[in-house]
């Protein structure tokens, strides 16, 4: 995506790429078939390049505005996105073949995944001097929103991470070349996936499913948009549905005898 916006705008000066060139290009990419999702990629693509530009100590007294975020800039819709929860079973399966795997930690990393709702690359950065053994949680840094935040881990996540437990700071999940370099996951992901029989499913998806685990607990939306670190409800807002059975308890609770 972003060799695409360097052929368009390679030789251009940044200060004098506006909205009107953005759009321009977005407007092409879509004349080329690419879903509304697609385009947008290109389009946080280019912004994410614009925020740098304007952040950078050298630049950022400029005044330079990122063309990207200006109104007159078109918008693609979406289709709605496809989350895919696992059920206890297909949890249960994933997580014994993961024990099984030729990577010794990836049963740490799926079962983190499955406990705390973090993203992959979250967990991937964690670093030895991120985890509090006594107050049991793992703290990220900049995570997608700008924003820290502590993972609350459970005894068997603890235990886990006892048998790899290292006093630095160096990586918890480390490359086998490089200890500063996370590990390349792809290889053993896909076997274990393969392995457990659970189908197609996505290594982000195991975020999906600890959240639909807790709205299935009875946990409030606004808890679990606390634990995934999201910034708005309307993040959250998609595991409603998974809630209504609750809904319906509540609804006949406080309004049953109505008639």
């Amino acid at each position: 995506r972003l060799n695409w916006w360097c052929e368009r705008f390679g030789n251009i000066p940044v200060t004098k790429i506006d909205e009107f060139m953005v759009d321009d290009g977005l407007i092409a990419l879509s004349k080329k078939g690419l879903t509304g999702s697609t385009i947008n990629r290109y389009k946080s693509t280019l912004s994410s390049v614009f925020i740098y530009f304007i952040r950078h100590p050298k630049y950022k007294r400029a005044g330079f505005t990122n063309p990207v975020r200006k109104e007159s800039v078109s918008r693609f819709t979406e289709n709605p996105s496809k989350d895919r929860f696992l059920n206890q079973d297909e949890q249960q399966s994933l997580l014994v073949s993961c024990r099984a795997s030729h990577w010794d930690r990836l049963y740490l990393l799926v079962l983190m995944a499955l406990t705390t709702g973090a993203r992959k690359g979250e967990l991937l950065k964690l670093t030895w001097s991120d985890i509090d053994f006594k107050e049991r949680t793992a703290r990220l840094g900049l995570t997608k929103n700008d924003k820290p935040r502590l993972l609350p881990l459970t005894q068997p996540v603890i235990q886990e991470l006892m048998k790899f437990r290292k006093n630095s700071s160096y990586l918890i999940f480390p490359s086998t070349v490089r200890q500063t370099t996370s590990f390349d996951i792809k290889k053993a992901w896909g076997k274990a996936l393969r392995a457990s029989k659970v189908g197609h499913c996505r290594f982000h998806d195991l975020r999906h499913t600890a959240a639909s685990n807790l709205v299935r607990a009875g946990r409030t939306l606004f808890e679990v948009g606390t634990l995934l670190g999201h910034s708005s409800t309307t993040m959250t807002a998609r595991y409603s549905h998974l809630a209504i059975e609750d809904t319906i308890g509540m609804v006949d609770k406080v309004m049953g005898d109505l008639k």
